[in-house]
């Protein structure tokens, strides 16, 4: 594609006791063809020691508030670190084992217009076609195709200009992209690479009960239909007849919750995965967000 001109950008991790994993992470930075200038960590109270290690890993360590953790809030805190174009917001969970694979993006995005937000890299495709790519705009975003800060690569103004609203818990990414999308007409590159490593140990039925909610409110409300509703309940009624209460208990929850997205807006903690780490920092993303879905439109879903 065309000559590749001076795309600076920052690194922005957010971190909650990742260690060893995010060593791994900031290394595949670091080994990228063209590695960022700058690698900065929002931790969110971890361990002293974890914290110390931290410090030796990257450029620059900003601390979370004494606050409940949320997700918005530490890109927020993190991109107004940042002064470069563009800002990698990558989770402490995700590998890039290509070390071509920003330049790729790069490549991608030179060759598009002042519309584009930059792109995001997704875990999936297969080895023989490295990279899978699709054009996303206000037309072909969809649940299986929406903007991953997992691992994104954006325009920083962007986020400066409209940052990412601290009241959507989970899915930011994606009320962020539909934003820009529907109201500037803008675009963005999805691509899906087995080089993309998506390693998070806090995948559960609670992230993905708050995407789901958070998604049907802010940006896909035919979540809420009877379409999706209804056989909720069904699944329900199913895992009681099979004696699977747990199962049973998150189907009718969340078709509750989807339902009452019609009449009022959800209020949910970002974090999911343990009320001892409430502060944590290990983000939700589309990743799991994307394969849950699709089991779901599928109709595979297990109870």
């Amino acid at each position: 594609m065309g000559a590749l001109g001076p795309m600076k950008y920052t690194a922005l991790i957010r971190t909650y006791n990742s260690l060893p994993l995010v060593a791994d992470v900031v290394a595949n930075l670091r080994a990228q063809v063209r590695p960022p200038e700058k690698i900065i960590a929002v931790d969110s109270h971890s361990s002293a020691d974890q914290r110390a290690a931290l410090h030796a890993l990257v450029d620059q360590v900003i601390d979370y508030p004494d606050e409940p953790f949320n997700y918005s809030k530490a890109i927020n805190i993190g991109v107004a670190a940042c002064d470069t174009e563009y800002v990698l917001i990558i989770s402490s969970h995700v590998l890039l084992t290509d070390p071509n694979l920003i330049t790729y993006g790069m490549n991608h995005i030179s060759m598009s217009g002042e519309r584009c937000l930059g792109c995001c890299f997704n875990q999936g495709g297969d080895i023989e076609k490295t990279y899978g790519v699709s054009w996303v705009d206000k037309n072909s975003f969809s649940l299986l195709l929406g903007l991953s800060n997992s691992c994104a690569f954006l325009k920083r103004r962007y986020i400066v200009e409209r940052p990412f609203r601290e009241d959507v818990f989970s899915a930011e990414d994606q009320e962020w992209a539909a934003y820009y999308l529907r109201e500037h007409d803008a675009n963005f590159y999805s691509f899906h690479s087995v080089f993309v490593k998506y390693l998070n140990p806090h995948v559960s039925e609670l992230k993905t009960m708050n995407e789901f909610i958070s998604m049907a409110y802010f940006t896909h409300p035919h979540l809420r239909s009877a379409k999706y509703v209804l056989p909720r309940l069904g699944r329900a009624m199913l895992a009681v007849l099979r004696f699977r209460r747990s199962r049973a208990k998150f189907h009718f929850t969340m078709a509750w919750e989807l339902f009452m997205t019609n009449f009022r807006q959800p209020v949910r903690r970002s974090a999911y995965y343990g009320e001892e780490v409430e502060t944590a920092a290990i983000e939700p993303t589309s990743a799991p967000i994307e394969l849950a879905t699709r089991k779901d439109i599928s109709g595979t879903l297990k109870v």
